[in-house]
């Protein structure tokens, strides 16, 4: 029982009958054509799995890198969080400097001032006796 239009080739019910019409022949022909097609998914299926073996690894790899990298990650926010508290504490500073800087100006402005009088009046006293 051949299989129509298909000279040659068989079907699995004819290779198991014995092969009915076609001759031994036949079946040696079908039977290496078989082991071939075998032997390509076989080789086919091993370059898949060295393929898929490979992805393994580069997953793998990049599963490291992607740990690495959170931990690196983390130790960078610490550092920044570290930068952030000490520039808002140096701000800080800043401010107080100039806050004592500006007390510091109107204190010496009022000293100037104070002097500036002093100096007015002794100079006033020093001209009254002179002319007395």
């Amino acid at each position: 029982m051949a299989m129509e239009g298909d000279a040659g080739k068989m079907s699995a019910s004819d290779i198991a009958a014995g092969g009915g019409s076609t001759d031994q022949a036949t079946m040696a022909q079908e039977l290496g054509r078989l082991q071939g097609q075998v032997k390509v998914l076989e080789e086919r299926l091993a370059a898949a799995d060295a393929v898929e073996e490979h992805l393994r690894i580069e997953l793998d790899a990049a599963r490291v890198e992607a740990t690495d990298a959170r931990a690196d990650l983390r130790e960078c926010q610490a550092r920044s969080e570290e930068w952030r508290d000490r520039l808002k504490e140096l701000r800080r500073r800043v401010d107080d400097a100039e806050a004592s800087r500006r007390v510091a100006e109107g204190e010496r402005a009022a000293v100037i001032a104070a002097l500036g009088r002093r100096g007015r009046r002794q100079l006033d006293r020093s001209q009254a006796q002179t002319t007395d």
